[in-house]
């Protein structure tokens, strides 16, 4: 997990970073929490449910699914490659994050402490966190825009979810998976925790409902929601991928960029 600390003028000053070139700090997250301005570039890849949450007013958050088994991610290789041609926002921008102060409404620039990236004291190769003046250094600058504009359309997602709660849109997404046991039989096991868009009721609703979820933005979501559910079947191959990656460990490291499409040429865009 994750440890952030807020960026201190006189604490950070001569302190460093490293932008991100391995994910496996995301390893062990079965799901990414998602925008909306970014489910256009998801649903290509990965598919989109609701999963519960306590730190959301309307109890639900938004996220892609990464895996149907608990902490294990399948789009990131073994070696810390993303294994597809879109990165979740919410993985782009570390090893910072902008967070809330407890008790209050200000937010902080922070850095995950026990991150490999960050260096209390700048080493060889780093990039500079702040400034002479105690300023943000260009690239933090950087992140630091990408994450406020993360977080203004976090909270229009948030808005556009409780719209779906609120008409009763939001249900237990039935799936079942087959695991191998230890006696070597294959058991169908049903995943719990993952929420789809309940169509019936949707398709109930009144046109006036209909035209007001369309307004906002919310219906929209719901639609890629529904529309983003064939990805699941993308789960097979990425793990396929990774049993053949972790066989042929020491042979030559295969082009992942050939086999899974090219990175993102500029991580803070959506």
């Amino acid at each position: 997990m994750p440890r952030y600390i807020p960026l201190q003028r006189q604490l950070h000053k001569q302190a460093g970073w490293q932008p991100v070139k391995s994910y496996s700090f995301t390893k062990d997250l079965s799901a990414a929490p998602l925008l909306m301005e970014e489910l256009a570039h998801v649903m290509p890849h990965m598919a989109i449910a609701f999963s519960k949450t306590e730190h959301i007013e309307s109890g639900y958050e938004l996220v892609g699914i990464q895996s149907l088994h608990a902490n294990m991610n399948l789009f990131v290789s073994p070696d810390g490659r993303w294994l597809g041609g879109y990165v979740p926002a919410a993985f782009r921008g570390y090893p910072f994050a902008l967070l809330r102060e407890e008790g209050g409404d200000n937010l902080h620039l922070c850095v995950d402490a026990d991150s490999e990236l960050f260096n209390e004291e700048a080493a060889e190769g780093d990039l500079r966190i702040l400034t002479d003046a105690g300023e943000p250094a260009e690239e933090v600058a950087k992140v630091l825009n990408f994450l406020q504009q993360c977080h203004q359309n976090r909270l229009l997602t948030h808005k556009l979810v409780q719209q779906l709660v609120d008409n009763d849109l939001i249900q237990p997404w039935r799936i079942n998976i087959k695991q191998l046991q230890e006696d070597g039989e294959a058991k169908v096991v049903a995943v719990e925790g993952l929420f789809e868009i309940n169509k019936e009721a949707l398709d109930a609703l009144s046109p006036e409902k209909l035209q007001e979820l369309h307004l906002s933005g919310a219906l929209s979501m719901a639609y890629c929601q529904m529309w983003s559910k064939p990805r699941l079947s993308n789960l097979a191959s990425l793990f396929q991928a990774h049993s053949k990656l972790l066989q042929q460990a020491q042979a030559q490291e295969p082009d992942l960029d050939l086999l899974f499409g090219e990175a993102e040429e500029d991580i803070f865009k959506f």
